[in-house]
């Protein structure tokens, strides 16, 4: 019962849980990738929350030309 909201609600709950999981990726990149020049560094500084093989994943999306480029 603690979860049960009216349908007028639902817009407003996927949009705070979208730009909650945005402002969490936008962390993650501009402390575990960013400030590092080469994959071995972002995965010795990877966060802990985030599995190895999803992190890895990441860093190649990340570096990707279209996807910098945007």
């Amino acid at each position: 019962t603690k979860f049960i909201l009216p349908s007028s609600a639902q817009k407003w709950v996927i949009e705070t849980v979208r730009d909650a999981w945005k402002r969490f990726k936008g962390k993650i990149k501009k402390k575990h990738f960013v400030p590092y020049d080469t994959i071995d560094d972002m995965m010795k500084n990877r966060p802990r929350q985030v599995p190895e093989g999803q992190f890895i994943k990441l860093i190649y999306y990340w570096s990707h030309p279209i996807i910098q480029v945007i």
